[in-house]
């Protein structure tokens, strides 16, 4: 199925009512029956969660379905290869993972909006969330999307950025010696668009992390002696040895390289509340996916309730019939785990998935004794 484009673009510099404006302009040009809806036939709440990008749901008059909007966020194409995401999310669409996409247009996409509840942390971690969790992510693992559908990616983008940077002067108190003064990578360190200590190894997480690395050495805070102080102790250097040993201790577990989501937080684990279908059984809808971004489709805000799904020792998740539920019906509340937010995806060892997963039982209060 061809998705719609749209050449368009959500800007923000005009005020928040104009940027809603082209979002309904958007909608009315890519959707199927929205043609004819006039601005005021539709409206937009923002949906809770999103850390780079902004979401929207878009309600339009019955029966037409509502639609999520994700707008990317302003500069995240140096850390995201956007052709990249799109070709993957399209694939993980058609075996039923992330929000069907309904429109793509030059700054965002258009989804199916599904209502979710977004995980926390304490929930993502708990013994009863824990199974479920694994299964999904086994799922996802034994996935066999085309490497060339995937590979590239976040570590592409920050590549890009490296060879198109300009008038960078890393401070000499955390300067890398593999790097010039102009704060690119030393002719005999690094490859065009690349880098050299990955020349001979296949695609992986690493490729974006010592890109990422490259890009942070060239960042400069001029008109924030604060934050220039803060950087200026970075050890850049120290750093990168780290990393390389570390890649090293990696190389001698043999983790076997599989599709990675690589940002498995609680915030990209959702219980989608699934749609009856006509039997009166429950079932997961097109794509039996969910919403992009952090917060999902109806995360906080527009989903489940913000009650927490785990419940004390002893209690109980009443259903919607009052029913002793099993235990999976008491965890999930009659909906489906789903993961979201593919936009670090690649192929890679299968531990690096595992371990930033564990990572993040953290969240971001770094609560690290959970």
């Amino acid at each position: 199925m061809m998705v719609p484009e749209d050449m368009a673009c959500v800007v923000f510099s005009n005020g928040q009512e104009e940027a809603e404006r082209q979002i309904k302009r958007i909608c009315t040009r890519l959707l199927s029956g929205w043609a004819d809806l006039g601005a005021s036939d539709m409206q937009i709440s923002r949906i809770c969660g999103g850390i780079s990008n902004l979401l929207v749901k878009v309600d339009p008059p019955a029966p037409l379905p509502a639609v999520a909007v994700k707008v990317f966020g302003d500069k995240t194409e140096l850390l995201i290869d956007r052709e990249a995401e799109k070709g993957l999310l399209l694939k993980l669409n058609a075996v039923g993972f992330g929000a069907p996409v309904v429109g793509l247009f030059n700054n965002g996409r258009i989804e199916k909006f599904l209502t979710a509840k977004t995980l926390t942390p304490e929930e993502m971690s708990h013994p009863r969330f824990v199974p479920h969790i694994a299964r999904r992510l086994r799922a996802f693992h034994d996935l066999q999307i085309d490497d060339a559908a995937v590979d590239g990616g976040a570590a592409a983008a920050a590549a890009a950025a490296i060879s198109t940077r300009t008038n960078i002067h890393p401070t000499t108190s955390n300067r890398d010696p593999h790097r010039n003064t102009a704060g690119t990578p030393s002719k005999s360190m690094a490859p065009p668009g690349g880098c050299s200590e990955l020349v001979s190894e296949p695609p992986s997480q690493w490729d974006a992390i010592f890109n990422w690395l490259e890009m942070a050495q060239g960042l400069s805070f001029a008109h924030d002696p604060a934050k220039q102080l803060a950087y200026d102790k970075v050890d850049f250097c120290n750093m990168r040895t780290e990393l390389k040993t570390l890649r090293e201790m990696c190389k001698r577990v043999g983790s076997p390289r599989v599709l990675c989501h690589n940002d498995l937080l609680s915030g990209n684990i959702l219980v989608v509340q699934l749609e009856p279908a006509a039997d009166g059984q429950s079932t997961g809808g097109e794509g039996a996916g969910v919403g992009e971004g952090a917060g999902g489709h109806g995360s906080r805000c527009d989903g489940l309730g913000a009650g927490s799904l785990v419940e004390e020792e002893g209690g109980s998740a009443a259903g919607t019939t009052g029913a002793v539920q099993t235990l999976d019906e008491q965890v999930l509340s009659g909906g489906e785990l789903q993961f979201i937010d593919f936009e670090y995806s690649c192929y890679g060892p299968r531990g690096f998935d595992w371990g930033n997963h564990f990572n993040e039982y953290a969240g971001f209060d770094c609560v690290y004794d959970r």
